[in-house]
């Protein structure tokens, strides 16, 4: 018997949220990396984290939360949380080249 509230292996044990960060073609070829992670902050020397950490299960709070992923300032130029259906800007209602809805 499986647990409904158990999530399947994979990157998405590690955040509630898909994130999209914009990088430049020197860090990734598609100008593009997608995190799963529970939050995004900038640092104050600008500097991105994406926050998270590993679950089992839908809903399980972390006691303390680790960097999934880091990059340095001037190696990423925007974030937003990503659908899954194509990975464009959830939220974005216009984004000329980005979003066309």
């Amino acid at each position: 018997m499986t647990n409904d509230n158990t999530i399947t292996p994979g990157p998405g044990q590690y955040g509630a949220w898909y994130w999209c960060i914009k990088v430049p073609a020197s860090v990734s070829k598609s100008n593009e990396i997608y995190v799963y992670a529970d939050e995004i902050k900038v640092t104050p020397t600008g500097d991105i984290l994406a926050l998270g950490g590993f679950r089992k299960e839908y809903g399980a709070t972390l006691e303390i939360p680790l960097t999934v992923l880091a990059l340095a300032a001037g190696k990423w130029t925007a974030f937003y949380v990503a659908t899954l259906l194509d990975g464009s800007a959830g939220a974005v209602q216009h984004w000329a080249g980005e979003v066309e809805r």
